[in-house]
């Protein structure tokens, strides 16, 4: 499949479309800005198009780790990108809706990514807590976003 990923804010405030312009995705409020990509369900991955480098979780910084209890974060991820260690290269779009998911497994815990995204001096990015509720509490205000895969003709 081929298409862009919309990403929604719990709140609807906040939605847009996955960009990748460096090596960790941002989010557009513009479509036309917005990277195309190729979901390959038969080995469950996501890569922009005309790109071998796939999608991948990574932590933001070398120390962060999976673990539950801390306030560390992922970022979606060139494959290539120079970051913390890789809690995920598999990707799912499902259901009806093409929901766009990640199971995460690093530092021997397994679980599913969660998204949020935070708006700061007109960007908006996206994380990927390792623990949710320490996560809010370390930085404050953040939107809970779901992904979805759109398919493009």
């Amino acid at each position: 499949m081929i298409g862009r990923i919309r990403v929604d804010g719990k709140d609807h405030r906040v939605h847009g479309y996955l960009t990748l312009t460096g090596d960790v995705a941002l989010v557009s409020e513009d479509i036309n800005t917005a990277s195309v990509f190729v979901a390959d369900s038969s080995v469950q991955t996501l890569r922009v198009k005309g790109q071998e480098k796939s999608l991948v979780i990574k932590a933001a910084v070398i120390s962060y780790s999976l673990r539950p209890g801390t306030y560390h974060f992922g970022y979606i991820a060139r494959s290539s990108a120079n970051l913390g260690s890789q809690w995920s290269e598999i990707w799912s779009v499902t259901g009806d809706s093409n929901v766009v998911t990640s199971p995460l497994k690093a530092n021997g815990r397994k679980c599913d990514a969660k998204f949020v995204m935070t708006t700061n001096e007109g960007m908006t990015s996206i994380y990927i807590p390792a623990d949710m509720d320490v996560f809010s509490a370390e930085f404050g205000e953040h939107t809970v976003a779901t992904l979805y895969f759109e398919t493009m003709s």
